[in-house]
């Protein structure tokens, strides 16, 4: 099962930042999801809004039990954020449980490091050097006619020797 987000608009809410977007599973859309940025949670427009509600089981942070009625696809995500770990957290040092805002925030995050990261691409070469292999900084080269990526990896083997790297661009 896989879960993305797409047709994403973002937008200056009265507390931040907002969203619109369609949440996706299996390539199917299963939810409009609206983020209005007012510092409160996540609206989610099930597309099965007019099907029969069923029982949606799941246990809260403090492990008590809760059951709520919802539309067999937000069962379908709620069964899928109770197999992740838990999210780290400064107050329950077990961390807590993912919950459909973050999951999609999350989601919505990975999208946009994606596309910058593709953007990125077309004009530069990327590399990470040592212990930033991974994350999300990364040193450039503009793409230049002299600039080549045969260019840059002379350049990071001389100027890095004996350092691992990761090297990215055509």
């Amino acid at each position: 099962m896989a879960y993305s987000v797409g047709n994403i608009k973002t937008f200056k809410g009265m507390e931040g930042a907002g969203f619109n977007a369609v949440l996706y599973r299996d390539g199917k859309k299963v939810a409009f999801v609206i983020d209005s940025g007012n510092g409160g949670e996540c609206d989610f427009q099930w597309k099965d809004l007019e099907s029969p509600k069923v029982d949606i089981n799941i246990t809260i942070d403090d492990g008590k039990p809760h059951t709520f009625k919802g539309t067999p696809e937000e069962k379908i995500l709620y069964e899928y954020l109770e197999t992740l770990p838990r999210e780290p957290s400064e107050y329950f040092p077990e961390g807590h449980k993912t919950d459909p805002d973050i999951f999609v925030e999350k989601l919505l995050n990975k999208f946009e490091s994606e596309r910058w990261l593709k953007r990125s691409l077309r004009k530069k070469y990327l590399f990470q050097i040592g212990d930033k292999i991974g994350s999300e900084e990364y040193q450039t080269f503009k793409k230049q006619p002299n600039i080549t990526r045969e260019w840059v990896e002379t350049y990071i083997k001389k100027t890095y020797p004996n350092k691992k790297y990761k090297l990215l661009g055509e």
